[in-house]
């Protein structure tokens, strides 16, 4: 039977390995969203990268966190599963990576760089510079700053759900909303900020398998290798395990 839908294609991916680490004398487990990896198995640290035809395009996408196990742990592992979407577990390809091949792979990772086009609409909202520095109201009311700058994190509020009509139009929320479906896919865990950073990272990187975008700031920062953007990002979310309001 067919496997349609990442997540589906995910999980049946996840089924496939965990059997083929049994069939080797191997007792794997789910640790998505509070571990390392997608697995454990008896001490190794799997990444799982499913694909549901063939893996064409010679690309697989990792968060730094996964870069950096990859370069310091030598238990990590990436198991690339293919074909998965027409359903049938003996017609899927398992392929591993690990260790010297690895991290020689690692090595050369080149950041994903995403470029936003900008309506004019849109560009009509943005705040102005000389707006924040000066707290008068084009009016001369004196409300100006007050009422029409977001502030430093202004761009990040809009992206986690200000609420604002521009946010609303391109889906904006729906970064954050992956995030909390994972959080209580793994059964509401204490996780602290770094394995918040961790999942929002990764929902991220699933957001971009499926070629969404509904963040591109966020994106574009953590692409970048910008660590403060990315756990400032997270944190003004306030998720309710983490800073809730």
């Amino acid at each position: 039977m067919a496997t349609g839908g990442n997540r589906a294609i995910e999980r049946a991916a996840i089924d496939f390995v965990i059997e083929q680490e049994q069939r080797r004398g191997r007792t794997a487990r789910d640790t998505r969203g509070h571990g390392a990896g997608d697995l454990e198995s008896d001490g190794r640290i799997i990444e799982v990268k499913a694909f549901g035809g063939l893996w064409s395009s010679g690309l697989l996408y990792f968060t730094p966190p996964q870069l950096r196990q990859g370069e310091a742990n030598a238990n990590y592992y990436v198991y690339i599963v293919e074909n998965v979407a027409q359903g049938d577990p003996s017609q899927f390809d398992l392929r591993v990576l690990h260790g010297d091949d690895l991290r020689r792979l690692f090595a050369g990772a080149k950041p994903h760089r995403s470029y936003v086009p900008v309506r004019a609409a849109d560009k009509a909202r943005l705040t102005r510079l000389i707006d924040e520095l000066d707290p008068r109201a084009p009016d001369g009311s004196g409300a100006g700053a007050a009422t029409r700058t977001r502030g430093p994190f202004g761009a990040i509020a809009s992206e986690i759900g200000a609420g604002s009509v521009g946010d609303k139009a391109i889906g904006r929320t729906d970064l954050k909303s992956l995030v909390i479906a994972k959080w209580q896919e793994s059964g509401r865990p204490r996780w602290d900020l770094a394995r918040t950073v961790d999942a929002t990272e990764a929902a991220d990187e699933e957001l971009l398998s499926r070629g969404e975008n509904p963040a591109p700031m966020f994106r574009s920062h953590r692409t970048a290798g910008d660590d403060k953007y990315v756990r400032t990002w997270t944190w003004g979310c306030h998720f309710e395990w983490l800073n809730p309001r």
